[in-house]
């Protein structure tokens, strides 16, 4: 007995393939570039912020992500629901407007939907590749904490951008916080107040704070 599809069968085990093909080709390019930005190894430091940049592409191995403990997926996903979102909204608001005008309002707002998914998609791709909305870089003089405007505390807007130095001399030490959902890494500093570092995330947690304070001991140097 002879099995034979019809066209629409056909149809979709094609798009299911070229589907599946084409998200196991991105998953394979994302894979290889973050491979090729984190190098081949590092010192016990850099070991142990690496559990905790949850997928960002990074030059820097010694940076740590406060939040975005779902990885990059969610945070992809996230990122063009807001865009296509947005674009959607604007390009409504923009063909109302030019309809009270009675003006052509079709084409102008298919135009302003597709510049503004290219602006929207482009800036959240690499926001939530490679700018997270809280982290903080070690550096031998001292270190870096920055904060950034935000979507959900997972897609970084381009505006609101912090970002406050602190010299070795300033930072009293790095301790572990319990919190209700893991544990977190702290800075204490000389001033009486605490900088968060990681949230959310007990696994890893001691290794950098042993190596955070084993960091600073040595004035900076690995």
């Amino acid at each position: 007995m002879k099995w034979t599809l019809g066209d629409n069968a056909v149809d979709g085990i094609r798009f299911v393939l070229v589907g599946a093909g084409s998200l196991l080709v991105l998953r394979l390019t994302y894979a290889g570039i973050h491979r090729a930005l984190a190098g081949s190894g590092g010192d016990a430091l850099a070991t142990a912020c690496a559990a905790f940049q949850h997928g960002y592409w990074t030059t820097d191995p010694y940076m740590v992500v406060a939040g975005a403990p779902g990885g990059v997926g969610p945070r992809l996903a996230l990122a063009m629901v807001v865009s296509v979102g947005a674009a959607s909204v604007l390009a409504f608001t923009v063909y109302l407007t030019l309809r009270l005008a009675r003006r052509a309002a079709l084409p102008v707002a298919v135009g302003t939907m597709r510049a503004a998914l290219l602006l929207f998609v482009g800036w959240s791709l690499y926001a939530a590749l490679m700018l997270p909305p809280a982290y903080a870089r070690f550096a031998p003089d001292g270190m870096v904490v920055h904060r950034q405007a935000s979507l959900f505390h997972e897609v970084s807007l381009p505006w609101g951008s912090r970002e406050a130095r602190y010299a070795w001399d300033q930072v009293q030490g790095f301790e572990i916080r319990s919190m209700a959902d893991g544990a977190q890494a702290v800075a204490r500093l000389t001033a009486g107040s605490d900088v968060p570092l990681t949230t959310g995330i007990t696994l890893g947690v001691e290794d950098l704070v042993r190596e955070l304070n084993l960091w600073k001991s040595h004035a900076g140097q690995p």
